[in-house]
């Protein structure tokens, strides 16, 4: 087959001008990483500048703050008893229980300003704090058996006033039954608005939105948990069958669509963006982020690892600063935050590349033109 020049280089001219637009559209979007080597320390939750956590201390679990690159150790619970952190708002309040959802009678604590108070709503013998938002309202679970799983939830305001209440059978206003049986409750979170999320460790999770209870259920399966809940009352987790393998998820309240995401989620922000795991197992797991609808592997958009291996990603903040931990090029355990250093838009480099090329394209066309008809009357 014959191929003429004018068609080899208009050929040649539009493979540069694909590459010039690959290299203008193509996404920017890049982290750079801030590694802490904490011996003891592991991340649990950030919020703002303020990164909590768990730090053991001879051998006794201390809850802990990190905030600017210096670590805090907050104590024990009180009584000295280990204890385990679970959230902590912009403020660096931190919330938690103490001793073992499993054993023994837990207590929902806080942490504030130096000082670990029992925050326990009066009537209940075993609690646990999992979470608090900017205005000073806790979320927690209710164990009426302490040596079993939680079976109600309860959202607390510090500044005073009435505590709500949610049994695990979620009664709505009317005292009707909107979902019966659920087994245990394994999570609770809080948004901004007050808005509950509960998450039992059988059955299908429940969203209180002002009084107003929607049912999550992302397909017909035998478990799964959820993981987050932002401002918008969009919320993230997982859920797995009996033959299915766990998938993520996310739900739009306002329209209620359901998301696979692709990966296992672990935090959203107000913005939409999600961060999380491929996989369920946090031995190797590869990060994933979720921007305006598009996934990231968090390992070709991290710039600066110089060795360190991101093993679980935990959170991410309304900077949009995602949170995990890992190794370092030795091996030993690390905090890890990341933050974004490019934009999704185009580099104004790529758009130059782009306009080059095609200013290219417009005048080589009239050159090939005539190239090709001396050629024609040369033969």
């Amino acid at each position: 087959m014959n191929i003429s020049r004018g068609t080899a280089a208009r050929s040649a001219l539009a493979v540069a001008l694909l590459f010039f637009a690959g290299r203008a559209f193509g996404s920017s979007i890049q982290y750079t990483i801030t590694t802490y080597n904490l011996p003891g320390f592991t991340p649990i939750a950030i919020s703002g500048d303020y990164i909590a956590g768990d730090l053991t201390v001879g051998g006794v679990v201390h809850a802990a703050l990190l905030h600017n690159g210096s670590l805090t150790d907050l104590g024990a619970g009180p009584g000295g008893v280990s204890a385990t952190v679970l959230g902590v708002n912009s403020a660096g309040q931190v919330v938690g229980q103490t001793g073992s959802g499993q054993t023994g009678s837990p207590r929902a604590i806080l942490w504030s300003g130096g000082t670990a108070t029992d925050i326990t709503p009066q009537g209940m013998t075993a609690a646990a704090a999992t979470g608090i938002n900017s205005s000073g309202q806790v979320v927690g679970i209710n164990y009426t058996n302490p040596n079993a799983y939680a079976d109600s939830w309860f959202v607390e305001n510090l500044s005073g006033g009435s505590t709500a209440i949610g049994g695990h059978d979620f009664l709505d206003a009317s005292g009707g039954l909107v979902y019966p049986g659920a087994d245990g409750l394994t999570g609770t979170y809080l948004n901004a608005n007050g808005d509950v999320l509960a998450s039992p460790f059988y059955g299908w999770e429940s969203l209180d939105i002002g009084g107003t209870i929607t049912t999550i259920e992302p397909s017909t399966y035998f478990y799964g948990a959820v993981t987050g809940l932002n401002d918008s009352g969009e919320v993230i987790g997982s859920s797995e069958g009996l033959s299915d393998s766990p998938f993520g998820y996310s739900y739009d309240p306002n329209t209620a669509a359901y998301t696979n995401l692709g990966f296992c989620p672990t935090g959203i922000n107000d913005a939409g963006t999600i961060v999380g795991d491929q996989t369920c197992n946090p031995n190797g797991a590869t990060g994933e982020v979720r921007i305006a609808g598009q996934n990231y592997l968090l390992s070709q958009i991290v710039s600066g690892l110089n060795g360190a291996t991101m093993y679980w990603t935990v959170g991410i903040n309304a900077e949009g600063q995602i949170l995990g931990y890992g190794t370092d090029s030795t091996g030993a355990p690390i905090t890890y935050l990341l933050t974004q250093s490019g934009a999704s838009a185009p580099e104004p480099t790529a758009w130059l590349l782009f306009g080059g090329g095609l200013v290219a394209v417009l005048f080589a066309k009239p050159a090939l033109r005539r190239n090709s008809r001396a050629h024609r009357l040369r033969r």
